[in-house]
C-alpha cells in the first residue's frame, strides 16, 4: 500500500538504452501482472530523448500504446502520442521532485462502456512531479453524439480544481 492509499502488485519494467539525459536513449516501459487496486494494467510507453529546443529545454517524444486498464466494468483502452519538455529539475538529475513537464500531445481509445473517444490538448499541460494534480492547460476532448468537452486545469496551482465546458456551460470540478 503506497502512500497514496493504492495497492499496488506485479512489476512495472523499464528497459533503457542510455541515461534518460542523454539525446537519442530510448526508455521503454512495460507492465508484468501489474495492478493498482485490483485493476490490472498493460501496455507499452516509449520516451524518446530527441534532443534540446532552443531554450536548452530537453524534448521527450512519448508514445503509449495499448494502454488498458482492466475493471469489473470492462476494458478502458488508450494510446498516445505526446511532446514533454522538461522546463525545471534538469540541473539536480538525482533529485526529481524538482521536474517540471509542458506536454502536448494527443489520444484515443475507448471507454469500460465501448464508446470511442479522442482528445487534444489545447494548451500545454503543466505538470510538476512534487504535485498530484496538473497545475495548468487545457483538453478538448471528442465523443459521439455530443459537443466538444473542454477540461481546463487552471492557473498554475497545485491544486485540484479544475473546469469543465460543455453544452455551453461551464461547471467546476474536484478531481479525486
Amino acid at each position: 500500500v503506497g502512500t497514496d492509499g493504492a495497492t499496488r502488485s506485479g512489476k512495472i519494467m523499464a528497459h533503457l538504452t542510455g541515461s534518460y539525459i542523454d539525446s537519442g536513449s530510448v526508455t521503454t516501459i512495460t507492465f508484468d501482472n501489474y495492478y493498482v487496486n485490483s485493476r490490472h494494467i498493460t501496455g507499452t510507453e516509449t520516451i524518446t530523448n530527441v534532443g534540446t529546443n532552443t531554450a536548452g529545454h530537453h524534448l521527450f517524444n512519448v508514445q503509449i500504446q495499448n494502454g488498458n486498464l482492466y475493471s469489473i466494468d470492462g476494458v478502458t483502452v488508450y494510446n498516445s502520442v505526446q511532446q514533454r519538455e522538461w522546463i525545471a529539475g534538469d540541473g539536480t538529475l538525482l533529485d526529481p521532485t524538482d521536474d517540471v513537464y509542458l506536454i502536448t500531445g494527443t489520444a484515443s481509445g475507448t471507454t469500460t462502456g465501448a464508446i470511442s473517444y479522442s482528445l487534444v490538448i489545447t494548451s500545454a499541460l503543466r505538470v510538476a512531479v512534487n504535485c498530484a494534480w496538473i497545475e495548468s492547460g487545457t483538453m478538448a476532448i471528442t465523443e459521439p453524439n455530443i459537443p466538444v468537452i473542454t477540461l481546463d486545469y487552471g492557473n498554475g496551482a497545485c491544486d485540484n480544481q479544475a473546469t469543465v465546458t460543455c453544452y455551453g456551460s461551464t461547471f467546476n470540478i474536484v478531481m479525486q
